[in-house]
């Protein structure tokens, strides 16, 4: 599941969650808008996050400029 969060002026947050039980690897995101992606560990393959996620994951995004 992804939730989009837009602000006035700080970007847009991405919210990321494994709902199942079992792990999930190589899913790509699309991004719903385009910006510099702030995260320490994925790097965006062509225009898309691909994540691994553990059960029950939360990772969370900031898209800006």
């Amino acid at each position: 599941m992804v939730r989009s969060i837009k602000t006035p002026s700080n970007g847009t947050y991405l919210a990321v969650v494994n709902m199942g039980v079992r792990q999930v690897d190589d899913v790509a995101i699309t991004l719903p808008v385009s910006g510099t992606v702030r995260d320490a560990v994925v790097p965006l393959v062509n225009g898309k996050l691909v994540l691994s996620m553990y059960p029950a994951q939360l990772r969370s995004f900031r898209v800006g400029p």
